[in-house]
């Protein structure tokens, strides 16, 4: 009953569907090698209709689909706790992270507490100790669009630290968290999340109060833009 195809029409026919990946991959590649500066291009409209859901399928199939969902009640698995832990543990050290993922948020309050109040219970970045508290977030998974919003969280909290930045006085906690931040950007392959964070808050602040943290940012070893897949 899940066809891919409306009745009467066949679509994705083999001989005349290439491999998306692989196509986005090489036409890029020969454009890196006639421009070498070229950003990646925007998806080839014939890819687009490869890759996104076909409007005729989806309104044909919609009533089955909404059937199958409810058909279904999604309950967590107690068994995926222990790959949580690894995830955990890639961010971080070898030290305990479930605990920084039960703490009480109550404790952890802090500038984004008060200028950007969190929307879900789970998720907040707070001053005690920010790094991990992304990093948790990072672990917990329990959407696809977790990851992004962890990235979020952790751009807005450090732009924070350095709009109200006193002396210096956030300096080395907003270090941390662009050390954080782009360590996260390369294991989950969004280094362009990074780097383009990183030239919007510099375009914004080099010539403010704090223009001298940014000395202090590009003085560190390896701190550099990463290009897509240079992890």
């Amino acid at each position: 009953m899940l066809d891919l195809a409306p009745p009467g029409r066949e679509v994705l026919k083999p001989n005349f569907t290439p491999n998306p990946m692989l196509e986005r991959f090489y036409s890029y590649l020969n454009l890196k090698a006639k421009q070498p500066d070229a950003n990646v291009p925007p998806l080839d409209r014939c890819l687009r209709r490869i890759t996104e859901p076909d409007p005729d399928v989806i309104n044909h199939q919609t009533p089955l689909i909404q059937n199958l969902g409810k058909a279904f009640e999604l309950k967590e698995n107690p068994k995926k706790k222990k790959a949580r832990t690894q995830y955990r543990l890639a961010y971080a050290g070898a030290d305990d992270r479930a605990k920084s993922v039960e703490e009480s948020s109550v404790e952890k309050v802090g500038i984004l507490g008060v200028l950007y109040p969190p929307t879900e219970k789970f998720g907040e970045i707070g001053d005690l100790n920010p790094v991990k508290d992304f990093e948790a977030i990072l672990a917990k998974r329990s959407s696809s669009t977790w990851v992004q919003k962890a990235i979020e969280e952790m751009k807005k909290y450090t732009t924070a630290l350095l709009e109200n930045s006193r002396e210096g006085d956030t300096y080395q906690k907003a270090l941390e968290c662009f050390v954080a931040l782009r360590k996260a950007c390369i294991i989950e392959q969004e280094p362009q999340e990074f780097n383009q964070f990183l030239t919007k808050i510099y375009e914004r602040l080099k010539k403010g109060d704090v223009a001298d943290f940014f000395q202090l940012l590009s003085s560190k070893k390896h701190f550099t833009y990463q290009q897509r897949g240079s992890a």
